[in-house]
C-alpha cells in the first residue's frame, strides 16, 4: 500500500482524510500506484482538491513538497536581494 509505512503515522493518514471528507480506504485507494520520487512510500502523500472538486493523490510527498517550496522561496528571496542592491554611480 502506498501509505503504508513504517515512519506514516495513521492519525495524519486519517487527518489527512478528515481535511478532505472522504474515508481512508478511499484515500488509500486513491493513491495507489502512487510514490515520491525521493521518499518513495515512507512518507504521507500530498492529496488536495482540484478544480471541479475532484481528490487528486500527486507523486509527491507533503514532506518533499514542503522542502521544495521553501527551497523556492529561499531563491525567490536571493534574486529579490540581488536585484534592490544598489549600484554604486562613478
Amino acid at each position: 500500500m502506498i501509505f503504508k509505512s513504517k515512519t506514516a503515522n495513521p492519525p495524519e493518514l486519517d487527518a489527512q482524510a478528515k481535511k478532505l471528507g472522504i474515508p481512508i480506504s478511499e484515500l488509500l485507494e486513491l493513491g495507489k500506484g502512487k510514490s515520491c520520487p525521493k521518499y518513495g512510500t515512507t512518507e504521507i502523500l500530498h492529496a488536495r482538491r482540484v478544480r471541479g472538486g475532484t481528490i487528486v493523490v500527486f507523486n509527491i510527498s507533503e514532506k518533499y513538497r514542503g522542502e521544495k517550496i521553501s527551497e523556492g522561496r529561499k531563491k525567490i528571496k536571493a534574486q529579490k536581494l540581488l536585484r534592490d542592491v544598489p549600484t554604486s554611480e562613478k
